[in-house]
């Protein structure tokens, strides 16, 4: 609930607005490990172009997001969510979203790696047609089929590994 004063013809006019909220936050999925929690959220002006995903075939290391400016038509990166430590030695892969479309379904498993248990263990992204997946499927199985909304971000918990994953969806 918002306040608002307004000062009209010599006369303040107190009012109430109430804002409805209708983006969602769904999961996240995985564990409550790591360093800190984050929360990417897609600029204004901007739609998501790339999500890219550094994985050693077993664990996903880190997943960082970039999108296009359509005011500035710049590239704007997020930070990378896990440990760039580990990029040399995963492997870096892009997730292409073209203009025009989405990613319709994220899903993946959470579980246990080396030591450590309740870690996103792998990704998958489908845009159109096309299925990416990254990482090893061991452990718990997520899904998130996004029928009737558009994803507008993320938000997780990271340290030296992407330790869980959540989306952040609003209406089309």
């Amino acid at each position: 609930m918002y306040h608002i004063n307004i000062y009209f013809e010599n006369t303040y006019i107190y009012t109430s607005i109430k804002f409805i909220m209708s983006v969602v936050r769904v999961g996240a999925w995985g564990g409550s490990g790591g360093t800190g929690q984050w929360t990417y959220l897609v600029p204004a002006s901007t739609r998501l172009q790339q999500i890219q995903v550094v994985t050693n075939g077993r664990c996903i290391y880190s997943i960082q997001f970039i999108g296009f400016n359509q005011q500035t038509n710049r590239l704007v990166n997020s930070e990378l969510y896990g440990n760039d430590a580990n990029l040399d030695d995963g492997t870096t892969y892009t997730v292409e979203i073209p203009n025009g479309q989405h990613l319709s379904t994220i899903s993946g498993t959470f579980g246990t790696y080396q030591d450590l248990s309740n870690i996103i263990t792998s990704l998958s992204f489908r845009v159109g047609r096309n299925l990416m997946e990254f990482g090893g499927k061991t452990g718990t199985t997520f899904s998130l089929p996004v029928n009737r909304g558009v994803i507008k971000g993320f938000f997780g918990n990271s340290g030296d590994y992407l330790d869980s994953l959540g989306v952040v969806i609003a209406p089309l």
